[in-house]
């Protein structure tokens, strides 16, 4: 019988395996840790020459892959391999971190370095994830708040999708008039405040118009939050709002909502229960966060200026110095968080297009337009001066 204090050690594996289960201060210890994968495996499973084993400095070296090139090994796995490495260890590489698990990144919004950076990914030299539209699944809640905060019957939340050169094309005043009286609408729809034009609609004289043609009237508020405006008060029969601006307030949520009559707001529900989208109980629950301070956000942020388009007395380069000269602000798409914001629209949303494109929306080479974040207005004030006199 052994004495009680040994410690008896029995194992099943092949000697040629246990010899890796020596401690480490056994002189028949050997460090595997620098050899390639391949070699581990033919070490445990056989079939290796106990000579092939060389330190990874010794090894010889591979040529040095391009940045962003696929691993060739990724091509020659097995897919029980593959579906656990590829697009990280293996593939092109696209994690940015050194955690072995996927990080989860709740901002919705990216923001770049310079405009030398934005151009790069516009024109995919670098693969950047410049905004998140993504569905998130559905969740309760909200509906009630978002609603009472538009004057509303009652509301409904949805999946906001992404869009591109959202400026509407400039319209003189008659528009409205001629439209209604040339053709049968049967529904208005416009963004007030525009983006990145930021003009704004005479809401009550639309509705008035419309309603006497017996067309409704379906207002876009995003860049307009309840606090500010609320178009159901002002004749709409409908308004939208992508929650991820400043009802979430936060950058971290991807959601919008639509609120109005509950005769009207009832079909759209049953419509969206069957094909829209749906957001998680999480995001459900980062709204109803939002809301409770986004009257306290928001009254900051029209202590500045909430929005602000204006145009630079220079050219696309010329204006291109002055956002990279800002020390505030972050370059990136999105409005209303606590961050303030600032792109210019010829290259962010209408880079490649032509002249003509660009002009057919209103849309300059030197425009500029901020969305100011809860920052103290002197410290933007002072910012923007200082980057004015890097044009």
């Amino acid at each position: 019988m052994a004495p009680p204090t040994a410690l008896v050690m029995t194992s099943s594996l092949p000697r040629q395996q246990r010899r890796f289960l020596q401690p480490l201060h056994s002189p028949k210890h050997r460090r595997i840790t620098a050899s390639f994968p391949a070699e581990l495996l033919q070490d445990f499973f056989g079939g290796a020459d106990d000579t092939a084993h060389q330190p990874l400095e010794h090894s010889k070296k591979k040529p040095q892959e391009p940045e962003g090139s696929p691993t060739p090994v990724a091509s020659q796995v097995s897919d029980e391999t593959l579906v656990v490495h590829a697009g990280e260890k293996m593939g092109n590489g696209t994690s940015s971190t050194d955690s072995i698990a996927t990080p989860v990144v709740s901002g919705t919004s990216h923001w770049f370095k310079n405009s030398e950076d934005l151009i790069a990914f516009k024109e995919g030299r670098r693969q950047r994830v410049r905004s998140l539209r993504k569905p998130n699944g559905e969740g309760p809640g909200g509906q009630d708040q978002l609603a009472g905060a538009s004057r509303g019957d009652t509301g409904d939340v949805v999946r906001h999708e992404c869009y591109r050169g959202n400026a509407p094309r400039p319209h003189p005043a008659w528009w409205p008039y001629h439209v209604l009286a040339k053709n049968d609408v049967t529904l208005f729809y416009a963004d007030s405040p525009t983006n990145p034009m930021l003009k704004c609609l005479d809401i009550s004289l639309v509705a008035e118009l419309c309603h006497q043609k017996g067309a409704l009237v379906c207002i876009d508020s995003t860049l307009a939050p309840p606090i500010n405006q609320k178009p159901l008060t002002l004749g709409a029969d409908v308004v939208l709002h992508s929650a991820t601006k400043y009802m979430a307030g936060h950058h971290d949520v991807i959601a919008g909502c639509v609120s109005g009559s509950e005769a009207l707001i009832s079909k759209v529900r049953a419509w969206h229960h069957d094909i829209g989208g749906a957001i998680s109980p999480n995001a459900a629950y980062m709204i109803i966060r939002g809301l409770k301070t986004m009257a306290l956000r928001v009254e900051a942020q029209n202590r500045t200026a909430l929005l602000m388009a204006f145009e630079v007395k220079s050219d696309l380069r010329g204006t291109m110095r002055f956002i990279d000269a800002l020390d505030i602000p972050f370059i990136a798409t999105s409005l209303g968080g606590c961050e303030s914001l600032v792109q210019q629209p010829g290259v962010m949303s209408f880079w490649g297009q032509s002249g003509e494109e660009k002009a057919k929306n209103g849309i300059k080479d030197n425009l500029v337009r901020f969305s100011f974040g809860i920052e103290r207005f002197e410290d933007l004030r002072d910012d923007i001066l200082q980057a004015l006199d890097k044009i």
